[in-house]
This record gives C-alpha cells, sequence and structure tokens, in this order.
C-alpha cells in the first residue's frame, strides 16, 4: 500500500497544482484529483493483460495531462462506452482482491465513475478512455473549462441550429454534465430553447429563430 501511495506521491511531484481555502487557510494540490491519480495507476495494475510480454505500464506526465497506457484491452464484453457506468468485469480477481483487502480498491465499476464525478466538481476537461492496438489509456487533463463555454454553446446553437447535450460536449470537449449545466443556464436566460423528449431532446437557440 505504501509503495502505491508513494508512486502517486512521485507522480504528483510533477503535475500542476492550484491553490484552494479550507477555512481560513491556504492550502495546495494536485489540479487532477489525487483519487483520479491513485485510481489510474491501481486500474492499471489490477486490469493489464499479463500474458502481454515485452510491455509494460507506461506513465507520461505532459503541461496539460497525466497519461497511463496499460497493455491489455477492456476485458470480455466490456466496450469504452461501459465505463463509468457501475458495469465490470474482471480479468484477474486474484489482484482485485488483494488490492480491496489493502483498501486501494472499492467496488468493481466504481472507480472510474467517481473519476468523472471528481472532474466536474472541479471544473476540468473531461477524462479521456481508449483503446490503442493492445493497450489500453486512460488521459487525466490538467485544464480547467474555459470560463466562456456558455457564450461557446450560444454561438454554436446559432450557428449549427439544434444540437443535443451529448453533441454539444463532444464537440466543446466537455463532460456531458457540464454541457448540461450550462444549458440549463442558458434556458433560465431565455437564450436557449429545449425541444423534444427523452434521447431526442435538443436545443434551439433564440436568437436562431427570430
Amino acid at each position: 500500500m505504501n509503495k502505491i501511495e508513494g508512486l502517486c506521491d512521485d507522480i504528483s511531484a510533477f503535475l500542476g497544482k492550484e491553490s484552494y481555502y479550507e477555512g481560513p487557510r491556504r492550502l495546495e494540490r494536485t489540479i487532477i484529483p489525487f483519487f483520479a491519480i491513485r485510481e489510474a495507476v491501481v486500474n492499471a495494475i489490477v486490469h493489464r493483460d499479463y500474458s502481454i510480454t515485452g510491455s509494460s505500464i507506461k506513465i507520461n506526465v505532459f503541461d496539460d495531462r497525466l497519461e497511463i497506457i496499460s497493455p491489455g484491452t477492456l476485458f470480455g464484453n466490456l466496450d469504452i462506452s461501459d465505463l463509468g457506468t457501475g458495469l465490470s468485469e474482471c480479468r484477474n480477481r486474484s489482484f482485485v482482491r488483494i488490492f480491496r483487502q489493502l483498501g486501494l480498491m472499492e467496488e468493481l465499476g466504481t472507480g472510474i465513475a467517481r473519476i468523472n464525478e471528481l472532474f466536474h466538481e472541479r471544473n476540468l476537461k473531461a477524462p479521456l478512455y481508449e483503446e490503442q492496438g493492445q493497450f489500453f489509456r486512460m488521459i487525466l487533463w490538467q485544464q480547467k473549462i474555459e470560463s466562456d463555454v456558455q457564450e461557446q454553446i450560444d454561438s454554436m446553437l446559432t450557428l449549427l441550429g439544434p444540437l443535443s447535450a451529448r453533441e454539444l460536449a463532444e464537440r466543446l470537449h466537455i463532460h456531458h454534465n457540464t454541457a448540461l449545466k450550462y444549458l440549463n443556464k442558458l434556458i433560465a436566460e431565455t437564450k436557449v430553447e429545449k425541444k423534444g423528449a427523452g434521447s431526442k431532446i435538443v436545443y434551439i437557440s433564440m436568437h436562431r429563430k427570430k
């Protein structure tokens, strides 16, 4: 357990920092939540494919992101779209059992959801999860979402016409919940109108309708 925490501390030393307040005290923390760093490292160790030889876990730190690349694609029938939904498949059950006993893992399928939630809370660009060949890559961004996202959404709806929240999130590279938050603000300001129901909901700029 100490080795995992020590590794995460070493990674943190190279990451960007930000100040925050806890009562009257001014403190410092990594822009990327420490839980996300540890979860990404644990995920890479526990879920990697150890049958792939000649490759190892790679941890890369850039100015704008942390990348952790692990040998092996998602196990079983899991797809990238399943991540964060609570669905899980287990490749190395003995690793999972040991890491849970050490208190380094919670319930299977909950870690990614918690990472996404923390990034949303801190207004960070949503993490990226992808498969490349025989490898799984997790990208944790150190970028805060720009304060003019609301204006970008308004402009995009004016120029392109009706779009769903998911389409806006993908075009602006933001979390789906972040897009919804700003859309609701635009609706409250009567700049945007919501049409449809369920999966067919789209948003229309009132500027375009005039």
